[in-house]
């Protein structure tokens, strides 16, 4: 038993087991021989654990005092102590094979929460701290804080979906506010939040995705083409009011719309299109005035056949009263272009009528002086081709006048 106990103080456990067998095999030389066999099993893992540069200061301890408990016969003891030693060193070696796991899967982790853009600011710290553990070869330690970066990741995802989520039913509102098709959208977003409460997070991350790209595509797309007819309206407009303020109203929409705020984008149409209303009646009501004066000026000369002209001038000023600018000030612009063939066409009549009259009486030269006539018709003819139609006919008509 003493010779056991030798060998066992060197670490030699197979020859203090071979000792005893020799001896004569009392119950404490039993016991010696069951407690040394229960460490050849610690000794083999604080190898492998040594091997692989791991922390076994806590199992080294708690197998000395297993050795020692033997040494004294506390053979219970010293049991209970190796199999402890055992545990640990399990525990050292599952965590190390764990972690090396764990950390190849949160490689993943973060790679798709970067693409989500999920918040890994707790994650990422958490993953300092892993390596920390690693570095001191704390596998336990490194493993428990490795779990808890994944819980992290995972709860960042988990709540990424359910931010999509939430977006998507936004935009599924303000779609169908601005009476946008937005059904499919709409589909995958229910879909992805019926998935979500199945817990596969999975399907609830890609039909959230899926439902989001359509809903925002549709919804860019009708901004970009409102936009593009407010900017073609505020173009049109621009020669007969100033659309500056408008214009960089439309700049502030488009930019809303490049980052996304969709709900600024259509609030800043939606306040163009009062100002393009406003303008539009501002714009009406001058040249609804212009196209009155020029009807009137028409109406009031003589020859002229001006039933079709009066009938719509009629119609335009029905229009603006009603608060139809945008009509009225297309019925003024065809009245204004009414107007102008008719001054043309009586300009012509007056004017030849005019030249006619001179050439008469040119007989009568030695007792009329023709100078005055030759620059009246000079003048009307010249006022004729700046399209000054109506002077053209006053000056006309005066000649004739004067000569009659």
């Amino acid at each position: 038993m003493e010779k056991a106990k030798e060998n066992l103080e060197k670490n030699n456990l197979a020859l203090a087991a071979e000792t005893v067998e020799k001896g004569k095999k009392t119950v404490e030389e039993v016991k010696f021989n069951m407690v040394v066999k229960a460490m050849n099993p610690a000794f083999s893992k604080m190898k492998a654990a040594n091997k692989i540069g791991a922390d076994i200061s806590e199992p080294e301890k708690i197998l000395l005092d297993a050795r020692n408990a033997l040494k004294i016969g506390e053979y219970k003891k010293a049991m209970e102590l190796s199999r402890k030693c055992e545990e640990v060193l399990d525990d050292i070696l599952n965590s190390y094979q764990k972690t090396t796991e764990t950390l190849s899967e949160l490689e993943t982790l973060f790679a798709e929460a970067e693409k989500a853009g999920s918040d890994t600011k707790e994650a990422k710290k958490l993953l300092v701290m892993v390596k920390e553990a690693l570095s001191k070869r704390d596998f336990r330690k490194a493993y428990a804080l490795a779990l808890k970066t994944k819980e992290s990741l995972q709860k960042g995802k988990l709540e990424g979906i359910k931010e999509k989520i939430k977006l998507g039913k936004q935009l599924v509102e303000l779609g169908e506010a601005e009476g946008i098709e937005v059904v499919e959208g709409e589909v995958a977003i229910q879909e992805a939040e019926k998935a979500l409460e199945e817990g596969d997070f999975e399907k609830a991350s890609k039909m959230a995705e899926d439902g989001l790209k359509d809903l925002k595509e549709k919804i860019e797309k009708t901004l970009s083409s409102l936009y593009k007819e407010t900017g073609e309206t505020l173009k049109g407009m621009k020669q007969y009011v100033s659309v500056d303020e408008e214009i960089k109203m439309v700049l502030k929409g488009k930019k809303s719309l490049e980052f996304g705020d969709y709900q600024s984008a259509f609030s800043t149409l939606r306040e163009i299109k009062e100002r393009i209303k406003e303008l539009g009646k501002e714009m009406a009501e001058k040249s609804v005035e212009e196209a009155r004066k020029d009807a009137e000026e028409i109406i009031d000369a003589e020859d002229i056949e001006t039933g079709e002209l009066e009938d719509a001038l009629a119609d335009m000023l029905a229009l603006y009263k009603e608060g139809k600018y945008s009509e009225a000030f297309e019925a003024s612009k065809k009245i204004k272009e009414m107007a102008q063939k008719l001054a043309k066409g009586w300009a012509q009549r007056t004017y030849n009528k005019a030249r006619e009259k001179v050439n008469k009486i040119k007989t009568l030269k030695g007792s009329i002086d023709l100078k005055e006539f030759h620059d009246a018709l000079i003048e009307a003819k010249a006022e004729f081709k700046r399209g000054k139609y109506l002077n053209c006919a006053r000056i006309s008509d005066e000649i004739t006048r004067k000569i009659d």
